[in-house]
């Protein structure tokens, strides 16, 4: 029942707010004082608290919606237990949220609190950022500049930044390397028309021309692929017909390439014809799509190691790299 616009609930009157719930509240409503409370939530050893009486405060935290104070536990262990996590404000799709999701899982069940945040990379976020939370750690998916980590280093903040390079090399030479395999010669790396960050181009370019050139083929082509119904007709007639022609598509993710395949037609790919692969494996490359599948978990595994090992853990969540990545078939290729 309702008490003085409280509610009675296992002796514990649980307030109606919207403010923080504090130790303070929780003491009022179980009858104790302060210092037994957070005592109690603590687990403050040889504090002489009966169990039952731990058991009452820790039930009335629960019920009025108690959430322990990040800073109260940094002053109290000297350590912090946050890792803040950056992604760059780019066009970034699902992949790299997807695995700095299960980055965060995996710091969760060592007992640290993970946040993510976008768009976070310039020292003024940061320190912004900084001067709300203090992290143990920030790791990132591309590196940050000096100056901003030098700034986390004057406040004792561990840095790490994810090997996003060698994560997109190994996706571009399991495409490339699949088509080269199956007889396709005259390759290009197609990507979409507007502006792409060279921390993702530049490795794929890269890759594909060192492993065309490891076996002897033309120069692959490096291609902006135009949305525009002019544009993309001479796309057509300029890469696609004639005697120079391409005969294999590496295209930057599954959407580039079903764009491609709807477009100008399934018909025109396959084997004896033109090999158009993606990479994800999204549900768009569904529509008949050959693409590389990338196993969230283990890469999330892969990128964690590293932080775990920085934070003072001894584990090697790693997989082989190689095994991190799979070809999908479809009719495509």
């Amino acid at each position: 029942m309702s008490v003085g616009g409280a509610r009675q609930d296992g002796g514990h009157a649980l307030m109606k707010r919207t403010t923080r719930v504090t130790t303070s509240d929780i003491a009022r409503a179980v009858g104790l004082s302060r210092a037994t409370v957070s005592y109690a939530l603590n687990g403050t050893p040889g504090s002489g608290i009966p169990d039952d009486t731990v058991a009452r405060v820790k039930k009335a935290a629960r019920d009025m919606g108690y959430v322990p104070s990040a800073a109260a536990r940094l002053l109290r262990s000297g350590n912090s237990r946050l890792v803040l996590g950056i992604l760059p404000s780019w066009d970034l799709g699902p992949t790299y949220p997807q695995i700095y999701g299960g980055i965060g899982d995996r710091l969760e069940r060592s007992g640290y609190e993970f946040v993510l945040q976008s768009g976070a990379e310039t020292l003024p976020r940061i320190t912004g950022l900084l001067s709300s939370i203090t992290p143990a750690l920030v790791v990132s998916l591309s590196p940050l500049p000096r100056e901003t980590i030098r700034h986390m280093s004057a406040a004792g903040i561990l840095y790490h930044h994810t090997d996003l390079d060698a994560f997109i090399r190994l996706a571009a030479r399991t495409q490339t390397e699949y088509l080269v395999s199956h007889g396709f010669e005259r390759l290009a790396y197609v990507m979409p028309a507007h502006p792409m960050p060279q921390a993702l181009v530049t490795p794929r370019i890269e890759t594909i021309r060192r492993i065309a050139t490891d076996h002897g083929l033309p120069e692959p082509r490096i291609l902006r692929l135009p949305y525009d119904e002019t544009g993309f007709r001479q796309f057509q007639q300029d890469h696609l017909e004639g005697p120079d022609a391409l005969d294999g598509l590496c295209a930057h993710t599954d959407e580039v390439a079903a764009y491609l395949l709807a477009t100008i037609g399934r018909e025109r790919f396959g084997p004896g014809r033109i090999g158009l692969m993606g990479i994800g494996d999204r549900p768009i490359s569904n529509i008949g799509v050959t693409t590389v599948r990338l196993d969230i978990e283990k890469w999330a595994d892969i990128w964690s190691t590293p932080l775990l090992k920085m934070l003072g853990n001894d584990v090697d969540l790693s997989p082989p790299q190689d095994e991190t990545m799979a070809i999908v078939r479809r009719a495509s290729a």
